[in-house]
C-alpha cells in the first residue's frame, strides 16, 4: 500500500492538523494521526477528544487503506527531504516507509491499524453562516483578549456567539473585570435562537487557520460547532454553561465621554505601565479642563506622570484607577485614529470604544484600592 505526494504539500496539511493532538495524552491513540488514503485523495484526521481537524490533499494512491502514525515524527522526517515527491509505503505490518528519487537512503516509522480511532464528527441540526475569513479573524482578534485564562467558571473560558433581531452576529468575552464585544452582519434568513460559547483552544486554532481572503463556514449545533475553511474542517465542543447577559454588564449613562488620540493614548500607557507591578498594573487617571492626567507610583520603584489633550463633552472633573495592561490589550486591538472613553462616575464599568464604530467596545471595572 502506497501513495505519493508532493513534499511541501504533505508537510504543509502535517502541520496545519497536528496542533490539535495533546503531547501527553491519556489515551495513546489520540496522539497519532490518522491517515486515510483513497486513489486520488489523502485526508489526515487529529483529535484530542474536544477537538477534530481533518485536511484533505490530492495524493496518487495504489488502494484505498487507512494507519495511524505518530504525525509530528512525519512531519520532522519530510521536513528534511529535498523538494519533489515523497513515496510513503505501509506494509501489512503496518510499518511505514518514507522515500525519495533524490536520496539514497531508508526512513521507517512504526504505525497502527485504524482501530478505535474517533469517527469524524458530522454535526447535526445546524445553522450555518458564510462569513468572510478576514471579517471572522478580524472578530475574533476584537474579543479573544477578554477571555479567562482559569477554568473555575467555564463559562468565561472562551467566546460566546449570539445573533440579534438586526441580524448581527455578535463575539463577547469576559473574565469578570473586563468584557469585549464585536459584531458584523450576517445572511438575514438565518436566526441563531441561543447563544454558544466556543472553548478558549478551538478559537485559538480557528484563528490559526482564517486567512486575509476567501470564505469560511462557521456551523453550530446542539453542543457542537465547526469551522470549515476551504479542504480543512475543525470541529469542537461547546462549552457547556450560561453565559452572563452580558447587556445588563453594559451602562446606558453616562456623564462624561473623553475623545483621546488612541496612538498617543497607547504610548503613555506602555510607559506608565513599567511604573506598574502584577496582578492589577493599577494606573491612575484625574481628568481636569480637558486634561488627562496619568499616573503611578510606587515606592519600589518611583514614579510616572504624563498629561494628554481631550476633548470631553461636559468638561468634568473626575478622578479613576484603571488596570493599565486591561486598558492596553483592548485599545491595542481597536484601529480608528480617536477613542472615545465613556464615564458614569468613577466606581461604574467605563465604555471604551472607537469614536465612529458602534459594533466595537470594551467595557473595564475600575480597580478598587482595597486590592492591594
Amino acid at each position: 500500500m502506497n501513495f505519493y505526494v508532493e513534499k511541501d504539500l504533505l508537510l504543509k496539511t502535517l502541520l496545519t492538523v497536528d496542533s490539535t493532538i495533546t503531547v501527553k495524552s491519556a489515551n495513546y491513540i489520540l496522539s497519532l494521526s490518522l491517515f486515510n488514503v483513497s486513489k486520488d485523495k489523502l485526508e489526515i484526521v487529529t483529535t484530542d477528544k474536544d477537538i477534530m481537524m481533518k485536511s484533505s490533499i490530492k495524493v496518487n494512491a495504489s488502494k484505498q487503506f487507512s494507519f495511524l502514525v505518530n504525525g509530528k515524527k512525519l512531519a520532522n522526517i519530510i521536513k528534511e527531504f529535498p523538494k519533489g515527491d515523497v513515496t510513503v509505503c505501509v506494509d501489512d505490518n503496518f510499518s511505514i516507509s518514507i522515500s525519495s528519487k533524490l536520496l539514497k537512503g531508508n526512513y521507517t516509522l512504526v504505525g497502527m491499524p485504524k482501530g478505535e480511532f474517533p469517527e469524524f464528527i458530522k454535526i447535526q441540526e445546524s445553522i450555518a453562516f458564510d462569513i468572510d475569513q478576514i471579517d471572522f479573524k478580524e472578530m475574533i482578534r476584537k474579543v479573544a483578549y477578554s477571555v479567562a485564562n482559569d477554568n473555575i467558571k467555564p463559562a468565561f473560558c472562551g467566546i460566546f456567539f449570539t445573533m440579534d433581531e438586526n441580524t448581527k452576529l455578535t463575539a463577547v468575552a469576559t473574565d469578570a473585570k473586563r468584557l469585549s464585544l464585536f459584531s458584523i452582519p450576517v445572511d438575514s434568513s438565518l436566526k441563531l435562537k441561543e447563544g454558544v460559547i466556543v472553548p478558549k483552544k478551538a478559537i485559538g486554532e480557528i484563528y490559526r487557520l482564517l486567512s486575509d481572503s476567501g470564505k469560511c463556514v462557521f456551523s453550530i449545533g446542539m453542543n457542537m460547532c465547526s469551522v470549515k475553511i476551504e479542504n480543512t474542517e475543525i470541529v469542537s465542543r461547546l462549552v457547556d454553561g450560561q453565559f452572563p447577559n452580558y447587556k445588563q454588564v453594559i451602562p446606558r449613562e453616562f456623564t462624561e465621554t473623553i475623545a483621546i488620540n488612541r496612538e498617543k493614548f497607547l504610548e503613555t500607557i506602555r510607559r506608565i505601565m513599567i511604573f506598574t507591578k502584577e496582578p492589577f498594573y493599577k494606573v491612575s487617571f484625574k481628568l481636569e479642563n480637558d486634561v488627562l492626567y496619568i499616573y503611578s507610583e510606587y515606592p519600589e520603584f518611583g514614579k510616572a506622570e504624563e498629561e494628554l489633550s481631550v476633548i470631553t463633552t461636559n468638561n468634568s472633573t473626575m478622578e479613576f484607577v484603571l488596570s493599565a495592561n486591561y486598558l492596553y490589550e483592548s485599545v491595542r486591538e481597536m484601529d480608528e485614529e480617536e477613542i472615545e472613553m465613556k464615564i458614569l462616575m468613577p466606581t461604574s464599568p467605563i465604555m471604551i470604544k472607537p469614536k465612529k464604530r458602534k459594533d466595537e467596545l470594551f467595557i473595564v471595572m475600575p480597580v478598587q484600592s482595597k486590592n492591594e
